[in-house]
């Protein structure tokens, strides 16, 4: 799962939180850690990039769906 990516980039602050309803393993990575790896691997980053473009898309697909459903 990729959350607060557009905060990552930017490094500002999210209004993204996460909440753990059960147990559960949380990965954590920095800035200059990826950057090491883009400058490494630049196909890591057109990687990720598309990654995040993919779940940007089926965001905003999800919410103008809800926006259209009628209230009950």
């Amino acid at each position: 799962m990729i959350v607060a990516f557009r905060s990552f980039l930017t490094q500002k602050v999210s209004s993204v939180n996460i909440h753990a309803g059960r147990d559960t393993v949380l990965g954590r990575v920095n800035i200059v850690c990826m950057q090491d790896i883009y400058e490494t691997w630049p196909e890591m980053k057109v990687f990720a990039r598309s990654v995040v473009t993919h779940y940007e898309e089926r965001k905003e697909s999800r919410r103008n769906v809800w926006l259209r459903q009628k209230p009950n």
